[in-house]
């Protein structure tokens, strides 16, 4: 280069000594002014060379398969899972979708989710996502509460040739045994909470009492005597248990505590007591016999034996007393209406306003309320010896046969969370 920093005008190369000003050519124009127009088009060409490569840096910047633009906690709540961790990453081919999101959870049972998002052609003006700095905390949700069991039905069956207890649903589906043995399983009737059944059983050589989860599970034995223990029920809360013995020599009723201890004998009379029902104001009603007479009367006493009283008073037999669930009522089997075909029967809870519920052509036995007292199950004799349950409304209503082979029903209301299904 020159001393004095000079170039030539057509050239670019420096030049020695001072540039001497053009005398020909056709131009017309100083040296200074050409050089002057050579800066400019250098300066043209240059951010014409960047205004083409820029766009492709951008885009070559913006799409990397590894930049993770969030990771965002998503609750899959077609499935109930806790909350999930979601890791978003932009694909490597512009053609392909731009981001898939991948959801997994260690901590559950093997799942994936897939969500994925369409965009629309690559464009040169395509501008890179801001990548967030911070990460959300992960809160995992608290599990879901288990659904309670829905309302069933408990009865006996000798369906398969020997009474056995079964469970159903309410409506008769979903029918399957819980007893499973030689020898006879009958009367179940179901906690008020219910979580257990108690029922009689003669798996040891004799009627004795037994009690067993909603499911069939812990059979346990809770009387032991060589006379005969039948007839379970139980007390409001589900802690004590009444049933029917013939300990000494004449049928009495005795209380127990649900695990079999502490057993006590309640009456002691002459009169034959029978079945009996325990109300939410602790009384109990009974049916019972008179010494020399044929016919079954309602009572009710205190649960230690006192204020007892009678409440029916016929020369034909009544018997089978339920409490309704707000012991304002009493179920029971007459033969008012008919002594070859005994009716289901209604009173009030001091043996008032005694009137027929429903009555027809076969024999009804085993009546019972629905846990929320606005249904009433019962058994009836078919004509070929056999016998089915039916369901009818608490005003006698709507009468339907519920299923076949089956007697004694007792309804099991839903368990409590954590309780048996």
């Amino acid at each position: 280069m020159a001393a004095d920093g000079r170039f030539c005008g057509s050239c670019g190369q420096a030049v020695p000594g001072p540039i001497v000003p053009a005398t020909g050519g056709s131009s017309g124009l100083s040296r200074p002014v050409v050089v002057g127009i050579g800066l400019m088009a250098l300066v043209g060409v240059g951010l014409l060379l960047l205004g083409i490569l820029w766009p492709r840096i951008q885009v070559s910047q913006a799409i990397t398969p590894t930049s993770v633009l969030a990771q965002i906690p998503e609750k899959a709540e077609a499935t109930g899972l806790p909350t999930e961790t979601a890791v978003t990453v932009l694909a490597e081919d512009a053609n392909s979708p731009i981001a898939t999101t991948v959801v997994t959870n260690s901590q559950a049972p093997t799942s994936t989710s897939v969500h994925t998002a369409t965009r629309p052609p690559t464009t040169a003006t395509l501008t890179p996502s801001p990548i967030p700095t911070a990460t959300p905390s992960l809160t995992p949700t608290a599990p879901s509460t288990p659904t309670p069991a829905v309302d069933e039905i408990v009865f006996q069956s000798n369906r398969d040739g020997d009474f056995e207890i079964y469970i159903m649903h309410a409506d008769g589906s979903n029918q399957r045994p819980l007893t499973a043995n030689n020898t006879a399983d009958e009367y179940p009737r179901v906690s008020p909470d219910g979580s257990r059944i108690v029922f009689e059983s003669e798996r040891d050589g004799n009627p004795e009492i037994y009690v067993m989860d909603r499911d069939g599970g812990n059979q346990t034995r809770l009387t032991f005597d060589s006379a005969n223990d039948r007839l379970p029920t139980w007390s409001p809360n589900g802690q004590q248990i009444t049933f029917q013995s013939y300990r000494t020599g004449n049928s009495e009723i005795y209380i127990m505590d649900a695990d079999g201890s502490n057993l006590r004998r309640v009456t002691q009379s002459n009169l034959v007591e029978g079945h009996t029902s325990w109300s939410v104001n602790n009384v109990l009603v009974f049916n019972a016999s008179e010494p020399n007479k044929t016919y079954w009367q309602i009572y009710v006493m205190d649960i230690d034996g006192n204020n007892r009283r009678r409440l029916t008073n016929s020369a034909i037999d009544e018997w089978s007393p339920e409490w309704s669930p707000d012991g304002r009522s009493i179920l029971y089997h007459s033969e008012m209406s008919s002594s070859v075909n005994p009716g289901i029967f209604i009173m009030d809870a001091d043996g008032g306003n005694q009137r027929l519920l429903y009555n027809s052509q076969q024999y009804e036995w085993g009546v019972v309320w629905s846990a929320d007292g606005t249904q009433i199950l019962f058994t009836m004799d078919q004509p070929n010896n056999t016998a089915d349950i039916y369901i009818m409304n608490a005003d006698g209503s709507g009468a339907r046969r519920l299923i076949e082979r089956g007697g004694y029903p007792s309804w099991a209301a839903p368990s409590p969370p954590g309780g048996s299904p």
